[in-house]
């Protein structure tokens, strides 16, 4: 019951972090339904993978490709779902997304 909560708090601030994202960088429905599925408020954590390993792999294909800096810097990669020794990672490349997206980046091919 408490993993439960927890799962429960971490949507519920997940949930906040994209809506303050939404907002910041006037994202449309469309942005908004890419960002959503790349750091996704639904938390399913089972014994072989967590939200935060899922997230994270999640994070690295998103920076490696739609918001890559330049097309010869997009790679398409696997990754590796191991378990997460700590989120520092995850927090950092969630702060280069922000970073990407102020700088005007999209995460749709129509903008």
């Amino acid at each position: 019951m408490l993993v439960q909560r927890a799962g429960d708090h971490l949507g519920a601030g997940c949930e906040l972090v994209l809506l303050l994202m939404r907002y910041r960088f006037a994202l449309d429905a469309e942005a908004y339904r890419v960002l959503r599925s790349y750091l996704s408020p639904l938390v399913n954590d089972s014994v072989e993978q967590g939200w935060e390993e899922c997230t994270e792999a999640a994070m690295t294909h998103l920076l490696r490709t739609t918001l890559s800096k330049s097309s010869k810097d997009a790679v398409s990669i696997t990754t590796q779902l191991a378990p997460l020794q700590d989120t520092s990672k995850l927090k950092k490349q969630i702060g280069v997304v922000c970073e990407r997206l102020a700088r005007g980046a999209s995460l749709t091919r129509d903008q």
